[in-house]
């Protein structure tokens, strides 16, 4: 039997309205792996959900009466003419996090006068903005969304197995850093300290006695991979170059450590927990505004290294309270996904520009 003709009816208007309304653009860069993977999830739960017409690209050259969403501070400098696409276009520039005497904030002032919109993922830097006299009316505050389909917990019967075919031993402690924390998009032998890497490694340092293994993903760790070489700390890094290899990662580990100064997100927050990985993170980003201590993640303040070793060893030596902190954060995390995200994408910031 073929289509019902009021579903076909109903299909054909949606389709035009689509058609007739403003297309997203959201411009990521080419070198900035976060971003560009940030952009690709929002286009693409935006067209499956038939909201808008969208598109993830790195230049606004041409685009004329579109929402133009920059997916960075750095994206949006980095266009030519910096801060003025073309005057019928509508912006949006997300702030995951501002860096206190950053140059970048002098020009950020002079250019809001062409942003229609500030998205941000925390509302730490929703602060910050509002420092900088951006009109609270003109930020929205969204956190960071995450592939439910990618990111799911496996059974401990299938650890063993997983750690096996990633070389991994079976019964030391694996702790996982994913990220980039080193300057540039080299070795990364200068620590990019906002992320905290010089804490990650006196944490390790002070967990010596239980012989962990760390486990590294992420491009430019060289610093940290020093440190852990001149420690004697066994670890093992995989530089991945497909997303999806990143599950497997968080599949095999026993815990994982946020040990960042400064964040936007982070993203590896909603990452582990959809993995039922148990996470100590600092206080940072959107962590303090989604998480509660001893209910779905154990906290410590930026910087304070006992902290993180007491929480890190209070986890290992309480399996009823690992078995509560990964209960809540997996019923947590079901909030973020990425299809619930992008509605109030749309709702909150596109819809109010077509």
């Amino acid at each position: 039997m073929g289509s019902h003709p009021i579903k076909i009816l109903k299909d054909l208007i949606t389709n035009f309205k689509i058609k007739e309304s403003k297309s997203l653009f959201y411009i990521a860069e080419n070198t900035d792996w976060i971003i560009n993977r940030m952009g690709q999830d929002i286009t693409e739960n935006i067209k499956s959900l038939q909201l808008l017409q969208a598109h993830t690209t790195t230049t606004t050259w041409g685009l004329k009466k579109q929402i133009i969403h920059f997916g960075s501070l750095p994206t949006f400098f980095a266009q030519k003419k910096i801060g003025k696409p073309h005057p019928s276009n509508k912006i949006i520039v997300s702030c995951f996090h501002l860096i206190p005497h950053d140059l970048t904030l002098k020009k950020l002032r002079k250019a809001a006068a062409y942003i229609d919109f500030f998205h941000t993922s925390c509302h730490s830097t929703k602060e910050e903005l509002l420092k900088l006299g951006v009109p609270a009316s003109r930020i929205v505050t969204i956190p960071l969304g995450i592939n439910l389909h990618l990111f799911r917990p496996i059974s401990t019967s299938q650890k063993p197995k997983l750690r096996k075919a990633l070389g991994l031993p079976q019964k030391q402690l694996i702790i996982g850093s994913f990220q980039k924390d080193g300057i540039g998009w080299g070795q990364g032998l200068k620590p990019k300290l906002i992320k905290g890497p010089d804490i990650f490694l006196q944490v390790a340092n002070a967990l010596k006695k239980y012989k962990p293994f760390i486990l590294l993903t992420g491009p430019s760790r060289g610093y940290v991979k020093q440190g852990l070489k001149k420690a004697n700390i066994p670890y093992a890094h995989f530089y991945l170059k497909n997303y999806v290899d990143l599950r497997r990662m968080y599949n095999a580990l026993d815990l994982y450590l946020i040990t960042s100064r400064l964040e936007g997100g982070p993203a590896s927050l909603l990452e582990a927990w959809a993995s039922g990985i148990p996470t100590i993170s600092t206080t940072v980003g959107m962590v303090p505004d989604i998480t509660e201590n001893e209910k779905n993640i154990l906290l410590a303040a930026p910087g304070n290294v006992s902290k993180i070793v007491n929480q890190i060893e209070k986890i290992m030596k309480n399996k009823n309270l690992q078995t509560i902190i990964v209960k809540n954060a997996i019923a947590e995390v079901q909030k973020y996904s990425w299809e619930n995200i992008v509605k109030r994408y749309y709702q909150e910031l596109y819809a109010k520009l077509i």
